[in-house]
């Protein structure tokens, strides 16, 4: 298991949690990699409908202001550490209310991609993301 997710073993384990590897990691980053980049972020002011969320302590309010999102509407989310690395899935509630401690190993800004899973199949949607800042806000595109 890799060392940015060891401390996750327990929520694996449980099942609120799965592992993601290979190919689709890569295309994650080559998703972001399109987008306009400061020296260590998106720069959202070049991205049209950008909005910026604060992580509320009360996880149905921050995925209510997440369904505003093109990453919202998704049933699973997938966060993204590195294109070297693995990727960890779930519910998207789960992640959401986990962010911080799946980052933990993580620091700095990272990304959280939507994803369905359909008839065992998973389905990162590569244009619906959020930037997640690491003190507590989520930058997302509003809905095309």
């Amino acid at each position: 298991m890799s060392s940015r997710i060891q401390h996750l073993a327990q929520l694996i384990d449980a099942g609120l949690l799965f592992v993601i590897s290979g190919p689709i990691v890569v295309a994650m980053d080559d998703e972001l990699m399109k987008m306009p980049w400061a020296p260590s972020r998106i720069r959202w002011a070049l991205v049209p409908g950008a909005k910026v969320i604060p992580l509320s302590k009360d996880e149905k309010e921050t995925l209510r202001l997440l369904r505003e999102t093109n990453f919202g509407p998704h049933n699973y989310a997938v966060a993204f550490f590195s294109r070297e690395d693995v990727a960890v899935g779930g519910r998207i509630e789960h992640i959401i209310e986990n962010i911080d401690e799946i980052f933990w190993r993580a620091p700095g800004v990272r990304y959280v991609f939507g994803a369905e899973i359909n008839q065992g199949e998973l389905a990162v949607a590569l244009a619906d993301f959020v930037e997640y800042d690491s003190v507590g806000t989520l930058t997302g595109i509003c809905r095309r």
